[in-house]
C-alpha cells in the first residue's frame, strides 16, 4: 500500500517538473507574451499579404509604368544591425537629453548617378528605398488642442543601405 502513494507523488512530481521544463523551452523558442504596446502594432501574415497586394496592384504598378526594369519592392535589413541602430539612437538621444525619440521610416530614391555614397551598391542606382531616421515627437499645447509635431534631432545619424529586392 505504501508504494501506491509514493507512485502517485512521484508521478505528480515528474509531471510538475516536465511542465516547468516545457514552459522554459517555450520561452526560449520565442513564445513569450508581448506588451500591449507591441500588440497594438502587430498584424497577421494574411494582413501583410493584403497590404503587399494592394501596394503591388496600385502604387507599384504606377511606379513601374515609366521604368525599363521593375523598381524595388522590398528592403531587407539584418535584425541584429537594426537592433544596434535602435540602441545607437537611444544612446545618442539620452546623451543629448532628448525625450520622446522614435524612428520614422521614410521613402527615398537613390540618384541615377554614382555620386551619392561609395557604400551604395551600384546596382541600386535609381531604385526606390526606405531609410530610418530618428525623430522627436513633441507635443505643442495650444489653447484649442494638442498638436503632435515630428522633427529630426541634430547629430543623430540616419540608417540606410538595406538589400533591395528587386534587383537582388
Amino acid at each position: 500500500m505504501k508504494s501506491k502513494p509514493f507512485f502517485i507523488v512521484s508521478a505528480v512530481a515528474v509531471s510538475i517538473i516536465f511542465t516547468i521544463i516545457s514552459c522554459k523551452d517555450k520561452t526560449r523558442s520565442g513564445n513569450v507574451s508581448n506588451s500591449p504596446e507591441l500588440e497594438a502594432h502587430l498584424i497577421t501574415q494574411e494582413q501583410a499579404k493584403i497590404l503587399a497586394t494592394e501596394y503591388e496592384n496600385n502604387n507599384y504598378k504606377i511606379i513601374n509604368a515609366q521604368r525599363k526594369t521593375p523598381d524595388s519592392k522590398e528592403i531587407y535589413y539584418d535584425i541584429d544591425v537594426l537592433e544596434q541602430y535602435i540602441q545607437y539612437v537611444k544612446a545618442e538621444a539620452k546623451s543629448k537629453g532628448i525625450a520622446n525619440v522614435g524612428i520614422t521610416i521614410a521613402f527615398g530614391q537613390y540618384p541615377n548617378n554614382g555620386d551619392f555614397d561609395k557604400r551604395l551598391n551600384p546596382n541600386y542606382l535609381g531604385y526606390q528605398t526606405v531609410f530610418l531616421k530618428p525623430t522627436i515627437k513633441q507635443i505643442i499645447k495650444s489653447p484649442n488642442d494638442s498638436l503632435k509635431h515630428l522633427c529630426d534631432p541634430d547629430g543623430i545619424k540616419t540608417f540606410d543601405f538595406g538589400q533591395l529586392s528587386p534587383p537582388n
